[in-house]
């Protein structure tokens, strides 16, 4: 009784590694479910992978756009300061020349005295 048992063992063993050793046969309905369940599982990782890689081009386009508007900011304040810059640079050479004039000025003043006519 134990050598059948053993032998019915063995036989069903050998059927099993034999199923998984083997490729699915196209012609048998469950052949076909096993072939299509790979290709639309692979179907489903691409779809899967296709999308993940939308979202993360999304948030990459989000990421640059913010970059562009900080960056028109950035632009932005430095032309004000450039021209609050030029404005102070123009301001500042009139009254050097201003403040030259006025020293000038006074500096001939004794001889403009000496000079004027007196009544």
């Amino acid at each position: 009784m134990k050598m059948i048992i053993s032998t019915g063992v063995a036989v069903m063993a050998a059927f099993l590694v034999a199923g998984c050793a083997t490729k699915p046969d196209p012609n048998s309905f469950g052949g076909r479910l096993q072939m299509d369940g790979g290709e639309m599982a692979a179907i489903g990782k691409s779809w899967t992978d296709g999308e993940a890689l939308i979202i993360k081009g999304r948030a990459s386009v989000a990421d640059g756009e913010g970059d562009i508007n900080k960056g028109n900011r950035l632009v932005s304040a430095g032309g004000k300061k450039i021209r609050n810059g030029e404005t102070m640079v123009k301001t500042g050479e009139t009254m050097k020349i201003d403040a030259e004039e006025a020293y000038r000025l006074r500096s001939l003043a004794p001889e403009a005295k000496a000079l004027a006519p007196t009544s």
